[in-house]
């Protein structure tokens, strides 16, 4: 049975308390306790900690300014475009900066969870709040905003759902967004949304070839009192050297244990978040006549960034990137 540490906390707090499996032991063995946080920063390693649902947090009351660094060891070369993708997280604006001597920090891109979704008015009815002015950045998809946070008329509140549609006047399907209630909530006022999750995109005009990464997370208020993130995935974004087919999907697999009586009715019980498969094709096939004809071939990329992949440059890529990736054991 478990047996307590007289001088191993501090009164009026818990109890560290030593449990012992086997044995033999002897009065003065030495017991190390190696510190194992609830929240830690390990958490935001894919390959240590997949689940967003299993997040790193700050203590409570703490929103200052966080900072997450990678070192290479030399500098190293992340591709044409580098990515950071944020998941489940309750902060609205992050930083990705590089440097070459881990001293001087160069910043790379910005991203806001609220982009699109900063100049609206709502009012609120209840729970639920609705368009009175201004105009969204995009059509909101069925529940793309739940856990994400409205700032409504400067309090923040935590999104419960959303329903789909477009933030903007005229005659058209309008989303409602519930929030969770705290008490003292306006009326009607200003209302900018924070999506729960969101990817930055950088698309260098020059290869960046940096030893030094790091996530920089400004202090800022949350709706929580504290930081929290999901996971966290930096690193190269690659896009194909052809576009995909529109024969495509995009499916979503409930996640549930069934039970069914003698009766034959059927009882459900969810076990998580629904599992979500994306599947893509080139159906007709690519051409390779000039990859292999020639080495100036023609390439991929945005007007104005650096060329990215070369043009329908597919089934090697493909094989390439998974073998790079550990057949995907790395995201």
């Amino acid at each position: 049975r478990p047996v307590p540490i007289p001088d191993g906390w501090v009164a009026g707090e818990s109890a560290t308390w030593l449990r012992a499996t086997s044995g033999p032991t002897g009065q003065r063995d030495a017991v190390q306790l190696p510190v194992v946080y609830d929240y830690g920063a390990d958490r935001l390693f894919p390959t240590v900690s997949p689940s967003p649902y299993e997040p790193w947090r700050t203590p409570a009351g703490d929103t200052n300014e966080q900072i997450f660094a990678w070192d290479f060891g030399q500098r190293s070369w992340l591709g044409a475009a580098i990515g950071l993708y944020l998941g489940r997280a309750n902060i609205r604006t992050a930083e990705l900066e590089g440097s070459d001597n881990g001293t001087t920090w160069a910043g790379a891109g910005t991203l806001d969870l609220a982009t699109g979704f900063t100049a609206l008015t709502a009012t609120r009815t209840g729970d639920t709040l609705h368009f009175l002015n201004g105009t969204g950045g995009r059509y909101l998809w069925e529940g793309e905003l739940a856990g994400g946070t409205a700032i409504f008329d400067g309090d923040y509140r935590k999104i419960l759902w959303n329903s789909a549609g477009g933030w903007v006047s005229g005659t058209t399907v309008k989303p409602e967004i519930r929030i969770e209630l705290q008490g003292g909530e306006s009326a009607s006022g200003s209302l900018i949304l924070v999506a729960p999750s969101g990817m930055l995109v950088v698309y260098v005009t020059s290869q960046q070839r940096r030893r030094y990464w790091r996530l920089r997370i400004p202090t800022q208020t949350t709706r929580d009192g504290y930081m929290e993130i999901g996971t966290r995935v930096p690193g190269r974004v690659q896009p194909w050297g052809a576009e995909v087919d529109w024969l495509r999907s995009d499916e979503w697999i409930p996640n549930v244990a069934e039970t069914r009586t003698s009766r034959g009715t059927s009882r459900l019980r969810e076990l998580g978040p629904l599992a979500r498969t994306w599947s893509f094709s080139w159906q007709d096939g690519v051409p390779l006549a000039q990859l292999r004809d020639t080495v100036d071939v023609d390439y991929v990329g945005i007007s104005g960034g650096m060329p990215a992949a070369g043009l329908y440059d597919v089934s090697a890529a493909l094989a390439g990137h998974m073998a790079e990736l550990d057949s995907g054991r790395i995201p």
